[in-house]
């Protein structure tokens, strides 16, 4: 079943689509250029954690210990962590702390691509939990800079 080329296709390069979607949809259409920023920043932000972890870390990929076939592709790096999982999750954290309905949505793809990921062989279920806890600490991190950020703007108009 995960081998259709849409399966694939999703679960290479759908939180790639996914975020480039909520984007556009917060810039067109809520116009809120503020949670759009955020969402760039935190995608940003875990590709590059996840990508000194990885070289920090190498752990080999599922389908290479067992000597079986990836079933998603973009599976050169090292497995540990998900960098599919840690963007989704700071996307949903995120928009979440935005706009609480669409973020429900966006945990539940979250959730969804993660499982895709193990099951497509490229992921241990350890590697989906860190890019989630990298996803959401992101995600708030963003969130509460902002604030603080907005408050010291408060207190000292220029």
């Amino acid at each position: 079943m995960i081998e259709t080329p849409l399966l694939v296709f999703l679960n290479t390069h759908g939180v790639v689509v996914l975020v480039i979607f909520i984007f556009l949809y917060e810039v067109l259409i809520v116009k809120n250029t503020e949670v759009a920023l955020h969402i760039l920043l935190s995608t940003i932000s875990v590709i590059v954690f996840s990508l000194v972890l990885k070289e920090l870390f190498l752990v080999p990929r599922p389908f290479l210990a067992d000597g079986t076939d990836a079933l998603a592709g973009l599976s050169y790096y090292s497995s540990l962590p998900s960098i599919h999982a840690g963007i989704a999750f700071a996307l949903a954290t995120t928009t979440t702390l935005h706009q609480k309905k669409l973020g429900v949505l966006l945990f539940t793809i979250a959730a969804l691509i993660s499982v895709g990921r193990v099951m497509a062989y490229v992921h241990y279920p350890i590697d989906i939990i860190l890019g989630m806890l990298i996803g959401v600490l992101t995600g708030v991190i963003f969130n509460q800079i902002h604030i603080k950020f907005r408050k010291s703007k408060r207190v000292n108009p220029v």
